[in-house]
């Protein structure tokens, strides 16, 4: 059966369509069919079709193309490329051009010419637009002669996950987390840290016997972008000619299944470490398993999750080795790319019982929690869900809806029941459950107590089972609801009383979880942010030892003062002391003394404006969250724009007092970032505490900027 799944591939201004056929990988084979190439012609047609020119015009750069506007795409402007031919890929319809400004996709020519890598062309006809940018669509190629490959440029997987290099021919490194062979072509997954992206090679004979799963390798190919079929960017993709451009530089000391198991906290203890490295061998009881869909395994030490579960169809209760590599997200702790070995059957770990309140929940965990049925939900992509509240605390249940169809009769709203499952964290969305389970069956549900009925319901029965009664009876019957109305009532009473307790144990658990996420903010925005600092010091030492020692003393010396400053910070909180306020006049000096920890290099890129008139307007308050949320930013410019500039100014605008934090690094799209990111969501908690408005606007490969600007105080304005 064909799952009509749509992939784009858009390697700088350039889409081509491929197909995805549902028994196969869903992350790996696509093969093209005649069906998406006729779509895309049919769109360029009903678009207004190519009116290409007749005479000769000037030969245009790619970056030129590349910088039209949709107002010329959408009349078909006339274009006129030269360039050298970086990759073909006839099975997905793909070919690509590049000159020395850029590197765009060539979706046909007419008439169809047979290109190859390496063929230097001369393109006239029309530029559309594409998913991603501009592509080149429909005209006349030339075939001028051969020439050489554009040199590949080096650059780090985080750069082509930017989308500031899609479309050239490049060169980098990660470790090879997937290998699968489909078709004619090999798809692997390609790591560096976080960052991930797909390879697809053309030609691979005889890759069975060269090791490549595991293996740090160094590849050149041509850059792209993939899209699903709502149009939407889903990841990266290199284009790789042939198998000898995927060069292995590192391979494991060992078989990850012969290496040393290591146990849940000690994958947790230091995630730092195992970020871009090999697999880790480890081993488990499974506590859940959804086939491809969601697996976990529990040692005596914690639970780890397999992204999108395994394919082996194993049960609860059994014992699996796994090798897989640590996916260093915000979350509980989760391999991806897993491998599984079944050991045989053990001896299930025991539920543990819980209050969702507490605090000392370690996600995921095998659970056993007593709650009472909201609402059910109806079935969604073969699973069903309910609602349930905890002691005010609400979270959701999944379990698969096959076998189950009447539970909802079985297990109505009202009904207390006992749940055994996973607890997960839940949705990111707000206002959803902070925590939801996971059940194996309908078998984890236990109905602990029915619905209870209102004296209503139970008089009614009563009166109309002693209609025939005698009057005695009758009297009988009245003096039997007098006293049930009594015991209602104080039933009722009771229920009052037990809702107001719960409400003051609700507020205070509002206020400890106020506590924590103020204690976690200040731990991010300061006490994390000064170790970063004083990182930046032993390295730039670290650097002077070889090209200026003299220097080394005053550069230690300041880290140590930051290290003594950071351990200022601890005592303060251990101590329950308030941080220090900053004063207006404080602002510039503050701003500059993060930078003198940073190094030299980092110091020459940054530039510092202060205007003290606007400074002294500040409030203490006001000028102390502008330094925090300032900082933050000047430290996302180093670790992660590598920005050749930055400018931090702090300027009058109208009636309101203006902080703009500019770079010109690689930059991010703000839509995409996760929601646990910790830095951006305190920035804007600290702007939200002064009253100020907060906007970032960013794009990928157009540098970053952060303004906010804070309302001055009613003596300041003027």
């Amino acid at each position: 059966q064909l799952q009509h799944d749509w992939w784009f591939f858009d390697s700088r201004r350039h889409t081509a369509m491929t197909s995805r056929f549902q028994n196969l990988s869903p992350d790996f084979k696509m093969r093209p069919t005649l069906w998406h190439v006729s779509l895309l012609v049919l769109a360029l047609m009903f678009g207004g079709g190519a009116q290409l020119l007749s005479a000769d015009f000037p030969v245009m750069r790619i970056r030129d193309v590349l910088a039209l506007s949709p107002a010329e795409l959408q009349t078909n402007a006339p274009v006129r490329v030269r360039g050298v031919v970086t990759c073909v890929d006839r099975d997905y319809q793909l070919q690509f051009l590049q000159d020395d400004s850029g590197g765009i996709f060539l979706y046909r020519a007419t008439p169809p010419v047979e290109l190859a890598p390496g063929d230097l062309v001369d393109f006239k006809g029309v530029a559309a637009t594409g998913l991603f940018a501009p592509m080149l669509a429909s005209g006349s190629v030339t075939l001028i002669g051969k020439t050489n490959l554009p040199p590949a440029r080096t650059i780090t997987l985080a750069i082509v996950a930017s989308g500031a290099a899609v479309g050239e021919r490049i060169m980098t490194e990660g470790v090879i987390e997937r290998v699968e062979r489909h078709g004619d072509h090999l798809w692997m997954h390609l790591a560096d840290g976080n960052e991930r992206c797909h390879l697809s090679v053309a030609s691979f004979d005889g890759h069975e016997k060269i090791p490549l799963l595991d293996s740090r390798v160094r590849v050149t190919g041509v850059a792209g972008v993939v899209f699903n079929k709502q149009g939407q960017m889903t990841g990266f993709q290199i284009f790789v000619r042939r198998l000898s451009e995927v060069e292995v530089i590192e391979r494991p000391q060992t078989d990850a299944f012969a290496a040393p198991i290591i146990s849940a906290a000690e994958l947790l203890r230091y995630p730092g470490r195992r970020v871009a490295q090999h697999r880790v061998h480890m081993r488990g009881v499974v506590t859940l398993h959804w086939t491809n869909r969601e697996t976990v395994f529990q040692d005596v030490t914690g639970s780890v999750s397999i992204d999108k579960g395994v394919r082996a169809d194993v049960r609860p209760g059994t014992e699996i080795e796994v090798a897989g590599f640590f996916s260093n997200r915000i979350g509980p702790p989760q391999l991806r790319n897993a491998e599984v070995r079944i050991i045989g059957p053990a001896i299930e770990p025991s539920p543990l019982i819980v209050a969702l309140a507490s605090d000392e929940l370690k996600l995921p965990q095998l659970v056993r929690v007593m709650g009472r049925v909201i609402a059910w939900q109806p079935p969604v992509d073969g699973f069903i869900s309910a609602m349930l509240d905890d002691a005010g605390e609400l979270f959701t249940v999944k379990l698969p809806g096959r076998g189950a169809p009447r539970i909802a009769e079985t297990f109505p709203p009202g009904a207390t029941v006992k749940v055994v499952g996973v607890l997960k964290p839940g949705a990111v969305e707000s206002g959803s459950p902070r925590f939801a389970m996971l059940l194996r069956s309908q078998s984890d549900l236990m109905l602990l107590r029915a619905p209870s009925k209102s004296w209503r319901h139970q008089s009614f029965a009563l009166v109309a089972g002693g209609t025939g009664l005698a009057l005695m009876v009758a009297a009988a019957m009245f003096a039997l609801l007098l006293r049930q109305r009594r015991a209602v009532a104080a039933v009722v009473e009771a229920q009052q009383s037990a809702e107001r307790r719960l409400e003051d144990v609700s507020r205070q658990l509002r206020h400890s979880r106020q506590d924590r996420e103020r204690i976690t903010q200040e731990l991010h925005d300061n006490i994390i942010q000064s170790i970063f600092s004083v990182g930046l010091s032993v390295d730039e030492a670290r650097r002077l030892a070889e090209t200026a020692p003299d220097k080394v003393p005053s550069r230690l010396g300041v880290a140590v003062e930051s290290l003594n400053a950071v351990i200022r910070d601890v005592r303060s909180f251990i101590s329950g002391a308030e941080p220090k306020g900053l004063d207006g006049s404080e602002l510039k000096a503050a701003l500059k003394s993060v930078l003198l920890s940073s190094g030299i290099d980092e110091q020459e890129r940054f530039s510092i404006e202060v205007d003290s008139s606007a400074a002294r307007d500040l409030t203490s308050l006001q000028a102390t969250e502008l330094f925090n949320i300032a900082r933050e930013a000047m430290y996302n410019s180093i670790r992660h724009a590598h920005a050749h500039r930055t400018t931090v100014s702090v300027v009058p605008n109208g009636a309101s007092t203006q902080l703009e934090v500019r770079d010109d690094g690689a930059g991010f799209s703000p839509d995409q970032v996760s929601a646990g990111s910790m830095g951006l969501r305190n920035m804007e908690s600290r702007a939200k505490r002064i009253g100020a408005m907060f906007e970032i606007q960013s794009h990928p490969g157009r540098g970053t900027r952060v303004t906010v600007k804070v309302p001055k105080p009613a003596h300041a304005s003027h």
